[in-house]
């Protein structure tokens, strides 16, 4: 689990404790208190997430409040919409095989990822083409009367 100030961060709420205090409605002296008490409780997780523009059933599955399952995170849809910036940053430098954590949030994409190795090409062969068949007909003559010719 991150820790508040990480947690913060990922949201996006950079600014000073009295700013987002003040954006949130939440007080200076409890946001500061629940950090220094190591999280944030569940009325608090959901004001900040509201506030910053995330969600806040993955706000509260992010500071220990809910589990993945417990919210119905059980696809990877919802998973993914529930995940925090950070949390899906991690996941595609754990699959590129970024091993060095610390510059995945420092360096541009291309940076961080430029020792990566690079993908082997599959020998996947190509699915077998059939010709289509023609589907349209002869123009018809007819013009829609009903002459009794077609």
């Amino acid at each position: 689990m991150t820790t508040p100030y990480e947690w913060l961060k990922m949201i996006g709420a950079t600014e000073s404790l009295r700013d987002i205090a003040s954006k949130t409605g939440v007080s200076h002296a409890t946001l500061s208190r629940q950090i220094n008490d190591g999280g944030f409780l569940i009325d608090t997780t959901i004001r900040l997430a509201r506030a910053y523009g995330v969600s806040p059933v993955g706000a509260l599955v992010a500071n220990g409040h809910l589990t993945a399952e417990e919210a119905g995170v059980d696809h990877v849809e919802s998973a993914l919409e529930a995940a925090t910036d950070a949390q899906l940053v991690d996941q595609i430098a754990k699959r590129l095989g970024v091993t060095d954590f610390g510059t995945v949030f420092d360096l541009p994409v291309t940076e961080a990822v430029a020792n990566v190795r690079p993908l082997r090409k599959r020998n996947v062969p190509a699915p077998e083409q059939t010709p289509l068949r023609g589907v349209a007909k002869k123009k018809s003559r007819d013009r829609g009367g009903d002459d009794g010719q077609g």
